[in-house]
């Protein structure tokens, strides 16, 4: 046996009385030991009671991070913890390229190491151990060093017991390194399982939260707690203005207002870094970075990851540390999927506030307007409803009507058979109606796409009684024109016969005919429209729809082809039929394509379409004209109301054709209504019942 007074280098290959059998079956039970901790401390013990040392230790190699020298330290000691050894684990580890050192040349040769004393490489962990007297053999998995086994003597170590150690420990290499590789494995599955958990817990939270502010403590919180940061801070970004705005801070002391200006003097720091390159970045050590601002006191290391939606940055979450190379991949790989998460419910909150801004200043504007304005949704429930509809609809004062049925809010009023009336179509409509405080409003009830109907009552009680005196005044006036105008129409052609005319005196006397009968067309227009209003008899029947149109595209063709207007239609099915009074219903759409050609300029096109909708005939008739502004769509249906613009000043018209239209379709029981924008041309639209009714009359109702 050696001498221990003076370190000796021993075979392991020497031939002892070692129980090979014992010692395999020994090895193959520590193999099957999964757990690494377990399995340290039965190495622990299986080297003691086979050897009669004191104490024993494990050492194990490990490499921190990628790139860097894989280091031998303590793992497992006699006596220790697995807390308690944690600060001999990370100031006593060892390099084993160290050629020098002779505990460290004799492992590499794979032999057993004795001494009475410590080595240079294993002086910092002999002297902490405070042992005297100790030896040492390696563990190999295949050609690296992985693993040294350490025991601390009292009585020197006999061949058998030489031997048996370097047999163990060169087993024990290979258990540990599965075993490691084990729990690591568990451990990983653990972390992400629990990581998993907490972000499946985050996204439930967060789809809880629209308010802003709730969203960002809540996911700053979270960022923190994941990471074991001290501080931390959410900052939005602005792509367009390349701005920051730091809308929550965690960990901060001192005044809000200094760090404001700490982060405006920096321009943002590594947060507006991150947000321009749109990566993580992760700060080991805050000193040696030119863009950290020290706002707060002994930071050490930060970590910032970018929040985007869709391909933009909207935001940027940013955590730091007292500790010097604090945040690992882990943490910035949990950061990325929870700003991944945050990014949508942050876009959502802020959407949800733009939001809640605009339908506050919409609901004071809303509530500011004389005329009555009701909202429904597309489920016919009122969104939103103004001061002005209370008394109209003699609703009470201080009720809550949002969110009430439309059958409820307009319930006695003839407004229900309006709103019911466009509920199968998308059409607006336009009707005047009696409310039960005894005035005349213009009912406008206009579709829109994720919004829903548009109801607006205009009051024009005051309106509808001077028209009244206007049409009394008219319907006077334009017999007693009439006469006039036709003996000096008799006269000009009186004139003709008896005299030839040539030249100017003949072009003099065409104008005067001209406006004679322009003036006859507008009192006969009078005439019609007082004839219509108070009340006539209609000779009601199945109207077959495409020979109808027909003929009126065929009376409006010379118009068009003069101006190379395209017009065409197209009825579905062929046989589709309406019920009408024939002379009205060719006053009607005679009148609308007529205008279609009038309004559009040269090399446009007119269609007119004709179609079954539900239990009506719905006729379109679109055209690429002028269009119509929404001011002059309000009154376009009203009586002498023309579009005054520059391009329609040379348009001759008396403002009665639409006029007397609506009152034809209103009193077969139609609707009427248009759709414009201004430089994309008009469409109205004509919706007639079918034509199933057997040949009758109907009189209709005189004007209201």
């Amino acid at each position: 046996m050696a001498d221990l007074e003076q370190p000796q280098v021993i075979p392991a290959e020497a031939k002892t009385e070692v129980n090979w059998q014992a010692l395999a079956q020994l090895q193959l039970k520590l193999a099957a030991v999964l757990d690494f901790e377990a399995l340290l401390q039965e190495l622990l013990r299986e080297a003691i009671a086979n050897t009669g040392a004191k104490s024993a230790a494990v050492l194990f190699l490990e490499t921190l991070s990628a790139g860097s020298p894989p280091i031998l330290r303590p793992f497992a000691i006699t006596g220790y913890t697995t807390s308690s050894i944690q600060p001999l684990r990370e100031t006593v580890g060892f390099g084993v390229n160290d050629a020098d050192d002779p505990a460290l040349a004799a492992w590499k040769n794979r032999k057993l190491y004795i001494a009475d004393e410590a080595t240079p490489a294993l002086k910092p962990l002999i002297e902490a151990l405070q042992w005297k007297k100790w030896a040492g053999a390696s563990a190999y998995v295949g050609d690296q060093l992985t693993a040294a086994v350490l025991v601390e003597l009292d009585t020197p170590l006999s061949p058998t017991q030489q031997d048996w150690l370097s047999t163990f420990s060169a087993g024990a290499g290979i258990a540990l390194r599965n075993s490691r590789l084990h729990s690591q494995a568990v451990s990983g599955l653990n972390a992400r399982m629990n990581e998993l958990a907490i972000l499946q817990r985050i996204d439930l939270e967060l789809s809880e939260q629209i308010e802003p502010d709730h969203v960002y403590e809540m996911t700053l919180d979270w960022a923190m707690r994941y990471t074991g940061s001290q501080a931390g801070t959410i900052a939005t970004f602005d792509e367009a203005t390349n701005a920051l705005r730091f809308v929550s801070e965690l960990g901060y002391e001192g005044a809000v207002e200094t760090r404001a200006m700490m982060r405006n003097a920096s321009r943002g720091g590594i947060a507006r870094r991150v947000a321009n390159s749109g990566r993580s970045d992760n700060i080991p050590d805050v000193a040696s970075d030119p863009d950290y601002m020290p706002v707060a006191a002994q930071i050490r290391s930060h970590l910032s990851v970018p929040v985007n939606k869709e391909d933009r940055v909207i935001a940027v979450i940013s955590v730091e540390s007292r500790k010097l190379n604090h945040y690992t991949d882990d943490h910035m790989t949990f950061l990325e999927r929870l700003a991944a998460r945050a990014g949508n419910a942050m876009d959502n909150a802020r959407l949800f506030a733009e939001t809640t801004s605009e339908r506050e200043k919409l609901s004071r504007i809303v509530s500011n307007i004389g005329d009555v304005v009701i909202v429904f949704d597309e489920n016919n429930n009122v969104l939103l409803m103004n001061q002005s509809a209370i008394p109209v609809l003699r609703l009470y004062a201080d009720g809550k009507y949002e969110g009430k049925p439309a059958e409820e809010v307009l319930s006695d009023t003839t407004l229900l058979d309006v709103y019911n009336k466009s509920r199968p179509y998308h059409q607006p409509i336009i009707e005047e109606v009696v409310m039960p405080n005894g005035r005349a409003y213009n009912a406008q009830l206009s579709w829109h796409a994720n919004i829903g109907r548009i109801l607006v009552l205009q009051d024009i009680t005051s309106l509808k009684e001077t028209d009244q005196l206007k049409n009394e005044l008219i319907s006077t006036v334009s017999h007693d024109l009439k006469q006039p105008l036709t003996v000096m129409n008799g006269y000009l052609e009186l004139l003709q016969m008896t005299q030839p005319l040539e030249g100017r005196p003949l072009e003099y006397v065409r104008s005067a005919q001209r406006s004679i009968g322009n003036m006859r067309g507008l009192i006969d227009d009078l005439l019609n429209l007082a004839k219509i209003e108070s009340g006539i008899q209609l000779n009601v029947k199945a109207l077959e729809v495409k020979p109808l149109l027909q003929r009126c595209v065929d009376d409006i063709r010379g118009a068009a082809d003069a101006k190379m207007i395209t017009l065409n239609f197209s009825v579905t099915p062929d046989d589709l039929c309406l019920s009408g009074d024939l002379t009205s219903i060719n006053q009607v759409f005679s009148n609308l394509i007529g205008n279609a050609v009038k309004y559009t300029p040269p090399e446009g096109k007119v269609s007119i379409k004709a179609e079954k909708s539900g239990e009506a005939v719905l006729v379109t008739i679109n055209d690429t004209g002028l269009g119509i502004s929404p001011e002059d769509q309000a009154r376009i249906f009203d009586r002498f109301y023309r579009v005054r613009r520059p391009e329609t000043e040379n348009i001759e018209g008396t403002g009665l054709g639409l006029a007397i239209v609506k009152r034809l379709v209103e009193i077969h029981r139609g609707q009427i209504g248009v759709e414009s924008r201004l430089g994309e041309g008009s469409k109205f639209f004509v919706r007639l019942p079918l034509g199933t009714m057997e040949s009758s009359s109907l009189e209709a109702e005189a004007a209201p």
